[in-house]
């Protein structure tokens, strides 16, 4: 039986454009919702677009490690090293072009941030509906964690969207792209971008059980996961290669060894951590889209019994 021809009439398809427009312009509304301001938070935000000034300031090659006092920075000898420096170096490289102003210096990573929920969209879209892609990204952008942290300077939504891009490139069966996109992520902050890889392998034993099958490791299921994974990797270790030979292996050592596996055990040699203060965020923030989480989660559950 053939689609009904209203359903695809041309004044169905404009108001469908038009919806996904709406969408588009509530995600960068939300995010350059202050866009008028002058000033910068002086937490991250200020912090950021001082290093990315920094980073900058030595021409197309940065001094490494940036935020060196000899350098204009504020960190001393030791110099900033507790995150990787592309967004940094390239917000640097837009402020420079444009003006050191606040929007200038939130331009880049907010453009980024309201790419999320864009992405998030077409990924409801491909994995229910239309209508289920404007609430996923309707929710997002509504969300007060997601709009406080993409509207300043920050790394978290910028890494959130190369995450989500990954996932769109493995359903779309794209291993390239998502070991690409994967790769970003970890390059923008932090090696959660790996994510895409776990959750992989968890949907195919989940579909392998709807279908009644026992889970085995197909080729069909590995070279691809395989492939994306190893590009991934290349570029992680590209960068940091990279950022060593400008700035010497103990820029490498110190990142992994004290920022990433010291944060994995609470600690970075400077300050402690709460490993729950995600989940207690998420308490206090999203509480009011639980409702549509246990409706999706009960939906999974029901079509995998």
């Amino acid at each position: 039986m053939g689609t009904p021809t209203h359903l695809d009439s041309p004044e169905r398809k404009i108001t469908y454009w038009f919806a996904d427009l709406a969408l588009v312009f509530l995600g960068v509304v939300t995010v350059f919702a202050k866009s008028y301001e002058h000033l910068l938070k002086a937490i991250d935000s200020a912090i950021y677009a001082s290093l990315s000034m920094s980073a900058t300031g030595q021409g197309l090659i940065p001094h490494l490690p940036i935020g060196l006092e000899a350098n204009g920075g504020f960190y001393g000898t030791h110099g900033f090293n507790d995150h990787p420096t592309l967004l940094l170096y390239l917000s640097g490289w837009v402020m420079r072009l444009l003006g050191p102003e606040a929007w200038t210096a939130r331009l880049l990573p907010c453009l980024l941030s309201a790419g999320c929920v864009w992405v998030l969209f077409v990924l409801g879209a491909h994995w229910g509906s239309r209508f289920r892609g404007w609430i996923a990204g309707g929710v997002l952008a509504l969300t007060v964690s997601y709009f406080r942290n993409a509207s300043g300077f920050q790394l978290d939504a910028p890494m959130t969207f190369f995450i989500l891009l990954s996932f769109l490139a493995w359903e779309k069966k794209w291993p390239i792209r998502t070991g690409v996109f994967a790769g970003l992520a970890i390059i923008m902050k932090a090696p959660v971008g790996l994510l895409i890889f776990p959750v992989a392998l968890l949907a195919e034993a989940l579909a392998a059980r709807q279908a009644g099958k026992s889970w085995r490791l197909t080729r069909s299921f590995w070279t691809p996961w395989i492939s994306a994974l190893s590009i991934c990797l290349f570029l992680v270790v590209l960068f940091w290669t990279i950022c060593g030979m400008i700035g010497g292996i103990a820029i490498v050592t110190d990142y992994w060894g004290r920022y990433v596996f010291g944060t994995l055990q609470g600690r970075d040699g400077t300050q402690s951590f709460d490993p729950f203060l995600f989940f207690r965020d998420l308490g206090r923030f999203y509480w009011p889209w639980l409702p549509l989480f246990l409706f999706g989660a009960y939906s999974v559950i029901r079509r995998g019994t």
